[in-house]
């Protein structure tokens, strides 16, 4: 059985929504450490920016994640590149300073989904990680590198996930995918990060990606 419940609110600012979730989930010391946190906090401050909470029970845990997310209507139309940083409104995506502790290379990471109306459609990027085959799962050949892994670089989805390896930051030509044998035309772009911290408080702060590369490898 299934038990749902409703919970209706005043409609409020998602500046004021993520600051206030975002302190009540999120320890001081996070919160504090720059990284992608800066940038959906700064994110949030736009009128047309939409904030939302998710709660995904799995077993005894549950995985959380506070998203912050803007729409940028037909931007898409005839681009030969995607560049993250523009659409995050940055010159640098760095890292918290709380990952300076230890190597932890799937904690933070760059995913960029693009679905092209022309299926010949190729991308590719400045720095690419190559692929190895674990347990029948596609994963990076190494966490060390840092550039782009490429699930998925043409067909009806290319699916790429930028990995800082050792680094700690990332700049524009660090971060865009370009289209050398064509143009997009009006097609449907995702641009997403995750950081995962794992808090007492409330379990775990996780996003679909991450649980997928942590079933076919281990960071150390």
């Amino acid at each position: 059985d299934t038990v749902s419940a409703v919970y209706v609110m005043p409609f409020q600012s998602s500046d004021y929504l993520f600051n206030t979730l975002a302190g009540d989930l999120i320890p001081s010391q996070i919160r504090g450490m720059g990284g992608f946190y800066d940038v959906a906090q700064k994110l949030a401050k736009d009128d047309s920016a939409r904030v939302t909470f998710t709660i995904l029970p799995k077993g005894q845990i549950s995985y959380m994640q506070l998203k912050v997310a803007e729409k940028y209507p037909d931007s898409a139309r005839q681009m030969s590149e995607v560049d993250p940083l523009k659409y995050f409104k940055v010159d640098e995506l760095k890292r918290s300073e709380y990952y300076k502790a230890g190597f932890f290379p799937l904690n933070s990471i760059v995913h960029v989904v693009i679905l092209p109306q022309d299926q010949s459609t190729t991308a590719t990027a400045n720095s690419i990680i190559e692929k190895t085959t674990t347990g029948n799962q596609t994963v990076p050949a190494s966490l060390e590198s840092s550039g782009y892994f490429f699930d998925s670089n043409s067909g009806k989805k290319i699916d790429a996930m930028y990995l800082y390896g050792t680094t700690y930051s990332a700049n524009s030509n660090d971060l865009k995918i370009s289209f050398p044998n064509s143009a997009l035309a009006s097609s449907p772009i995702s641009i997403g990060t995750t950081e995962i911290i794992i808090l007492a408080v409330i379990g775990a702060v996780a996003a679909g990606a991450i649980a997928y590369y942590l079933k076919g490898i281990k960071s150390r």
